[in-house]
């Protein structure tokens, strides 16, 4: 880093994201990978989280085949959603939405979190950022945090997923924590941020509510703010 420029552009060309799109067996292990810990992240979080109302439609962005978004449909039946990501993701999000067996309430956009969102997007009572913004450098962070304001209601709720650093974690969540926020400065060039951190992302990207933080079981924390 002291060089210039992330890790692994240096090592292989091209930023991470772009290396797995253009390598198809890497993606699948990539995804596979993430789906793996969808789970354990899913129990850890739906036990304090809620929709703000009972049929809420919930936006899961950069949501993957949108397994989060599954698990938050089962748990809420009378809940709809909307899942977005890149096209090659958004296509393979149908077939795990049906085996699921939620997809009749779910609506599936193709798009990048770095251009204007959708307008779709507007219907949105919550826009959940899980494990997200730690992939990347505070400057592109503000940049999808604005994306989503802009095409917000008024009144709409932001849900950041992610580990937030606090000074009282046990040690070996502090260290967990330390390791991660290296290993995403060398791999992607984002980091790990604590509260005070993601409030000043919020600010940045003009979110004029007050953020609130909720630890949520293992190293995870929710911040939420109104749009």
């Amino acid at each position: 880093w002291a060089e210039g420029g992330i890790g692994w552009h240096r090592a292989h060309g091209a930023p991470f994201f772009e290396w797995t799109a253009r390598r198809p067996e890497k993606h699948r292990e990539f995804d596979s990978a993430m789906a793996s810990l969808a789970l354990t992240q899913a129990m850890s979080i739906l036990g304090d989280w809620s929709p703000p109302f009972e049929n809420a439609t919930v936006c899961d962005i950069a949501g993957g085949r949108g397994l989060f978004l599954a698990f938050i449909l089962q748990h809420w039946p009378g809940l709809s959603g909307i899942l977005l990501d890149q096209n090659w993701t958004a296509e393979a999000a149908r077939a795990h939405l049906e085996a699921k067996k939620v997809w009749d309430r779910v609506e599936v956009i193709a798009g990048s979190i770095f251009e204007p969102l959708a307008a779709e997007l507007r219907a949105c009572d919550v826009f959940v950022l899980k494990m997200i913004l730690h992939d990347w450098s505070d400057a592109q962070s503000v940049t999808i945090l604005r994306n989503i304001l802009h095409v917000a209601r008024r009144g709409a709720r932001l849900d950041i997923v992610d580990i937030a650093i606090r000074a009282d974690d046990p040690p070996i969540w502090s260290r967990g924590g330390i390791l991660q926020d290296i290993f995403m400065l060398a791999v992607h060039g984002g980091r790990e941020r604590t509260f005070s951190e993601f409030r000043a992302l919020l600010r940045d990207a003009g979110v004029r509510s007050e953020a609130r933080l909720t630890p949520l079981r293992g190293v995870h924390a929710l911040v939420q703010a109104e749009l």
